[in-house]
């Protein structure tokens, strides 16, 4: 499997994004959601924080991560995903990720969905992560 899928590096004055890993998990045709995963990357000075997703591809698309209540994992949305400076965030099975809720076609493998990211600075990054099986260990 090839380890650097997308590498994106957009620069807006202290902001510096890098994506690599991008995919979204290929789910049977009639499932209505999957999960979008990626390692999200901040190399510059400043801390920055990832505040929203879209996709066209969803009725629903949102930021998510798993928490543990009352002894049970459930997926819950997030305002945001803060991104110190130095540090990665894998947004991975199990962890954070990018919820697609509502999927308006079957997912095919392969293909590849576009997803836009929105930043607390206002800017935007689109990725266009291809469909394929993905599990937890393939964010290690």
């Amino acid at each position: 499997m090839t380890k650097l899928l997308v590498l994106l590096l957009v620069t807006t004055g202290a902001y510096a994004q890098k994506i690599t890993k991008e995919a979204v998990r290929l789910l049977p045709p009639t499932s209505k959601a999957t999960g979008a995963f990626f390692i999200l990357e901040n190399d510059t000075d400043k801390d920055f924080k990832l505040i929203k997703a879209y996709s066209n591809a969803a009725e629903a698309t949102e930021v998510h991560t798993h928490l543990k209540e009352n002894g049970v994992m459930k997926m819950r949305e997030v305002k945001e995903v803060l991104v110190k400076t130095g540090e990665k965030k894998i947004f991975m099975p199990g962890g954070h990720h990018i919820m697609l809720m509502g999927l308006k076609a079957p997912l095919k493998k392969g293909e590849k969905m576009s997803i836009d990211l929105e930043f607390d600075n206002g800017k935007k990054i689109t990725i266009n992560p291809e469909v394929k099986s993905i599990n937890r260990s393939d964010y290690k």
